[in-house]
């Protein structure tokens, strides 16, 4: 009996060993998966942070896209409004010089009128008022009669008609003035027809 007894005793204290074991165990395994608790909380505090961050980000991000887009709205506007007003000036640059290339005609019939002989002086001083006028109103516009007595042949605003020899004028130079020249705004509208010294 006494060994049956020895037997159980082991046993229980087999047990109460085993028992001790599984609770230190399951004391350790408890502290792991609280630790594992707190380790995984931390891990969800630190994703929800980076998730709060790249939303942060993000909102960042697409107020920069949109600033940009922005700005760049603008830069093309700007653009559109500057090159409207180029063409607008330009349509009337050329509605100008049509208007004024064809009283260029009427102004060279002044100025053969004037040249020509008359009696009466009121008529032909009433003429030249008439032209010194028109002339004025034209130099308003922006047109400017081409310089060409004793000046040098520019083939980009004269139109040598004749060449001849001629005493004491360098070669190249322009000898005579068939048709005055005339520019608008800088760009030649009609070049002078002379005759140019060989």
């Amino acid at each position: 009996m006494e060994k049956i007894e020895k037997e159980k005793n082991e046993e229980v204290s087999t047990e109460e060993k085993n028992k001790e074991v599984d609770n230190e165990t399951l004391g350790k395994d408890s502290q792991e998966s609280s630790e594992n608790e707190k380790d995984n909380e931390n891990e969800s505090s630190q994703d929800e942070e980076k998730k709060e961050l790249t939303e942060e980000e993000i909102e960042e991000e697409k107020s920069r896209e949109e600033s940009d887009r922005y700005i760049r709205l603008m830069a093309d506007f700007q653009n559109f409004k500057n090159r409207v007003e180029k063409q607008k000036s330009e349509i009337y640059s050329l509605a100008n010089e049509k208007v004024i290339t064809k009283l260029l005609d009427v102004l060279d019939n002044f100025h053969r009128a004037l040249e020509g002989e008359t009696k009466d002086e009121a008529f032909k001083s009433g003429m030249e008022m008439i032209l010194n006028q028109l002339k004025s109103v034209l130099e308003a516009e922006g047109l400017e009669e081409i310089e060409t007595e004793g000046k040098e042949f520019d083939p980009k605003l004269h139109n040598a008609v004749m060449v001849e020899e001629a005493e004491g004028v360098e070669e190249n130079h322009i000898i005579q003035i068939f048709q005055k020249g005339y520019t608008l705004n800088g760009k030649v509208i009609r070049p002078s027809m002379v005759k140019v010294s060989k």
